[in-house]
């Protein structure tokens, strides 16, 4: 999304959130919900060096908890698997995606 902001290239495929970013410089093209195979998540995690390992399990517990993901949706995060849905109603959540062979041969 910076990069569309700084001028640099003229499309990113990413999020929707995006556009609130940066409203002036970044539209939001929706892709086809049959061209959406999977919907994805930000993942957080507790990195292994912490020193402070209470207090991350304790920010993890407010990302996910009610007043974490209404911070998120008043953001312009799509926060809850409904919302989702709305954009992709038969794609999958979670597990793998391999992509198709005409990606990884170059074609």
């Amino acid at each position: 999304a910076g990069l569309i902001s700084l001028g640099s290239v003229d499309a990113v495929i990413g999020w929707d959130v995006f556009q609130h970013w940066d409203p002036e410089r970044i539209e939001v093209v929706y892709l086809k919900p049959e061209e959406l195979p999977r919907i994805a998540y930000v993942p957080a995690a507790v990195v292994k060096f912490t020193q402070q390992r209470a207090a991350a399990g304790e920010f993890l517990d407010f990302l996910v908890s009610a007043r974490g993901q209404a911070i998120f949706q008043k953001w312009g995060y799509i926060a809850d698997e409904s919302t989702a849905r709305a954009f992709a109603p038969r794609a999958e959540i979670g597990g793998e995606y391999e992509l198709p062979e005409s990606f990884r041969s170059g074609q």
